[in-house]
């Protein structure tokens, strides 16, 4: 078996798993957010034919249909032109993701963006260019997340003489009917988005072209159903696989936990792992290793980092 991790477009480190082998070729795309680009890399630039395509559904929905990215950014900064001398401006965002558009806001602005220590810190190693700062003097950009926008803060932002609005670059909330904190008339919803749109996905679909669909989010309501896909998938006959004989030995062993490797740890020397007999009763949790107490090595009184 094969596995090929491909960008996933999402937010760093967020890769989709393409897995090819006697079964034929799964992707499973994780959460992600469709460029073209992505059929130029290494697994997809050859065209594969997809046997099972596990699909980011969060926006399968007619009403997702919103413009790029780039055109949220835009709109972003229409909506904080007009008032970056005379309010704050609170960008909220989830821990991690959308990057990007801070450092645009930023240089467009020519301002600082006020940020958590936590945050600062995961922008560190992020590499990003030195916009961030945790001095929350500093700039009347900032950003919180989603848990803070409550008709409390927004009170209490907008009980000073320097008036707040909140920047929302999600999709989020789009397809929900519940009133919330974002209904404030100072809060403004943007769909700028780490997931698909409806037509990114529709168009995802149509150049992969996978003979089956199956729904990440089970429990997405009417995102769930792949049945607006049915058209663009490929007709051809479900693969019919012969499990080789190694994998049909390893899953009908009496005792499959039973063989050890080794391990090789810095600072300790090689140590044999042993699989960990797991109880019937409990819920598997794949391979599980625990080290031999027997030769395990003494540990480090004296050793500096």
């Amino acid at each position: 078996m094969t596995v090929t991790l491909i960008d996933a477009n999402h937010c760093p480190g967020a890769v989709m798993f393409l897995f090819q082998g006697y079964f034929g070729n799964i992707l499973y795309t994780a959460d992600f957010k469709y460029s073209p680009l992505m059929f130029t890399a290494p697994g997809l630039d050859s065209s594969p034919l997809i046997d099972v395509l596990y699909l980011d559904n969060t926006y399968n929905d007619p009403r997702c249909k919103w413009d790029s990215n780039e055109a949220a950014a835009k709109l972003i900064e229409d909506l904080i032109a007009p008032v970056i001398n005379d309010k704050n401006i609170v960008v909220a965002l989830h821990n991690l993701g959308k990057e990007e558009l801070l450092v645009q806001i930023a240089e467009r602005f020519q301002r600082w963006i006020v940020v958590t220590p936590d945050r600062f810190e995961t922008l560190q190693q992020l590499e990003l260019p030195n916009v961030f700062t945790t001095d929350a003097d500093a700039s009347n950009i900032r950003v919180v997340t989603h848990p803070s926008i409550t008709w409390k803060n927004l009170t209490h932002w907008n009980s000073h003489s320097k008036k707040t609005i909140v920047i929302a670059p999600t999709g989020l909330f789009m397809l929900s009917k519940k009133k919330s904190s974002y209904d404030h008339p100072n809060v403004y919803l943007v769909p700028y988005s780490c997931h698909s749109s409806y037509s990114e996905l529709m168009e995802f679909v149509t150049k992969l072209c996978p003979k089956q669909i199956i729904p990440i989010v089970k429990d997405g309501g009417d995102t769930s159903d792949m049945r607006n896909f049915e058209d663009l998938l490929n007709k051809a006959e479900p693969i019919i696989f012969k499990m080789p004989e190694s994998v049909r030995r390893y899953q009908t062993a009496s005792n499959p936990h039973s063989f050890s490797f080794k391990f090789k740890a810095k600072g300790r020397g090689s140590h044999p792992l042993k699989r960990k007999q797991v109880s019937k009763h409990r819920i598997a949790r794949g391979v599980v290793f625990e080290e031999e107490e027997e030769n395990e090595a003494p540990p480090c009184q004296n050793e500096t980092f």
